[in-house]
């Protein structure tokens, strides 16, 4: 029987398997964290999130719902808010099988740490050739931004409204990214695209961005023309670039 921590506890070591970063560049940060933990005092342990020696992905987190709460049908929205949890209340009076919220983007205490898994853009940055002082001193200010926003908003809401109505629910962000990447990697990145009108197209031929082509929404150039050429990063004739867990290349 698939239980709701056991489907987490995949969806974690999915979201592992597929980081561009590398599984062993992921366990050398949840082992600082285990390290960490351990030097604390038992005040300091009292707050510290001890998901955070085994998930690496702060973003990503069961909301609500007991570990052994059985999964066979999930609600799944990119964006799933208090409006979606009554709307998933109101499907479970007519009949419609929900046993959890699948959610994309964080609500709750996966918002409250949204600033802390920005780093990952800078060691993607660092696998195309930029230093990682560079990308880390853009980054930084905005990182910065989020957490105060954030803080100062009403966090836990969503997390209320589960809780209340009784329906399960847990989110996977960056996991669900960096499917996405992998994806996206595959199927287009490994094309010889010679101008950013071919990269384009070849994202249109995607189902999921055709069909909201059709609705008026499809994939557009924010910065440049279809004739501008897309630059090569030096990770793709070198492999191997890792970001290493101080923050520099390797």
């Amino acid at each position: 029987m698939l239980t709701l921590k056991t489907f987490f506890e995949h969806a974690v070591a999915i979201g592992m398997e597929h980081d561009p970063r590398g599984k062993k560049y992921l366990q050398q940060l949840l082992d600082k964290q285990k390290k960490k933990m351990n030097k604390l005092s038992d005040k300091e342990r009292e707050t510290f999130d001890v998901e955070r020696t085994w998930n690496p992905y702060g973003d990503c987190r069961i909301l609500y719902g007991e570990d052994s709460t059985p999964i066979r049908h999930l609600m799944v929205g990119i964006d799933i808010e208090t409006p979606e949890v009554l709307l998933a209340d109101r499907l479970r009076e007519r009949g419609r099988p929900i046993d959890a919220l699948f959610l994309h983007h964080p609500e709750g205490r996966a918002l409250a740490d949204l600033e802390k898994v920005l780093p990952l853009q800078s060691d993607l940055l660092a696998l195309s050739g930029v230093p990682i002082t560079h990308s880390d001193a853009l980054l930084r200010p905005r990182m910065e931004r989020i957490w105060r926003s954030i803080h100062a908003d009403n966090l836990f809401r969503f997390e209320r409204a589960a809780e209340i109505l009784d329906i399960p629910a847990l989110v996977c962000h960056t996991i669900t990214d960096n499917l996405a990447w992998r994806f996206m990697e595959k199927h287009v990145c490994a094309q010889s695209c010679d101008d950013l009108g071919e990269i384009i197209d070849a994202i249109s031929e995607i189902p999921e961005y055709k069909y909201y082509a059709k609705k008026g929404n499809p994939p557009i150039i924010v910065n440049g023309s279809r004739s501008g050429r897309p630059a090569r990063g030096r990770a793709s004739s070198s492999p191997c670039r890792r970001p290493s867990p101080s923050g520099r290349s390797c």
